[in-house]
């Protein structure tokens, strides 16, 4: 069975419309109004126009390491201006940015509605720590305020 087959068969069993990445990393840098796909030929035309897709295969090509694609539900209420990148350390999070740290968005200017996000960060990651720590203690993980 081709990719593109079974690449459909995976976004029909999530609902038809999903968000696909690797394990590493999203085509978030591809220029298109959404980053959802409906079918095998849609997900491998985004992925192979991303550079940071490209470049991580070029990686793992290069030392080796492990991979998977992964397929998601697309959840349009995720607005990329307020996702976030969070650095844990021992199982603390020490770090927290918005995700795009190339622009800089109005709606993170005002400081109490920044401040309200990362609140809410902290205590939902306070949350998850504790089912984490058992596998990671050093990671990243990302958080979309909705």
């Amino acid at each position: 069975e081709k990719l593109e087959d079974q690449l459909s068969e995976m976004i029909q069993s999530v609902g038809g419309k999903a968000f696909v990445k690797l394990s590493t990393r999203s085509p978030k840098d591809v220029k298109r109004a959404n980053l959802d796909v409906t079918n095998g030929m849609d997900a491998l035309d985004l992925l192979c126009r991303s550079q940071r897709i490209f470049n991580d295969l070029g990686l793992i090509e290069q030392y080796g390491g492990d991979l998977s694609l992964v397929v998601r539900e697309y959840d349009s209420s995720i607005n990329p201006q307020l996702e976030f990148r969070c650095v844990v350390q021992k199982g603390k999070l020490r770090c927290m940015s918005q995700y795009n740290c190339y622009e800089a968005f109005d709606v993170l200017q005002d400081t109490a509605f920044v401040e309200s996000i990362a609140q809410a960060i902290v205590k939902l990651h306070s949350e998850l720590a504790p089912k984490l720590a058992p596998i990671y203690e050093d990671y990243v993980i990302d958080f979309a305020a909705i």
